[in-house]
């Protein structure tokens, strides 16, 4: 077990698949008027099973950007004034150092949704002969 455990860890660089990372998405509130607001999203998104970090150390936006960048988080979230006036996220996606633009968080949801491992041909099996009883 150990030794495909580092195999793993060998071959994805510390850069997890989002549906087997430890640290999937970062809030980060840019003011201390937009916490609210960020900690929201944070229990939401826990609450559906999501790994969720937030950054309240008030740093820099840059700052933060960049440390989320070194914990290898999948996705960051910036919360900003516009953002909480507005009920959405901006979201920067780590693997390729782009923006994906503006989510609610329903939409976030749905995003995380598609990076699911396809179900297995046993798993689906099983379902079936369970939704018949």
């Amino acid at each position: 077990m150990e030794r495909m455990l580092a195999i793993l860890c060998e071959h994805t660089v510390g850069k997890w698949p989002f549906w087997l990372s430890p640290r999937q998405i970062m809030l980060l509130p840019i003011g201390k008027n937009d916490r609210v607001f960020a900690q929201a999203v944070y229990d939401r998104l826990l609450v559906e099973g999501y790994n969720v970090g937030i950054d309240l150390s008030g740093d820099k936006l840059d700052k933060m950007i960049r440390e989320a960048q070194l914990e290898h988080y999948n996705y960051i979230a910036v919360i900003g004034k516009d953002e909480v006036e507005h009920q959405y996220v901006d979201l920067r996606d780590c693997e390729s150092s782009t923006q994906k633009g503006k989510f609610t968080v329903e939409k976030l949801l749905e995003l995380f949704k598609t990076h699911n491992p396809p179900k297995s041909k046993r798993r689906i099996d099983i379902e079936n002969r369970a939704a018949k009883i």
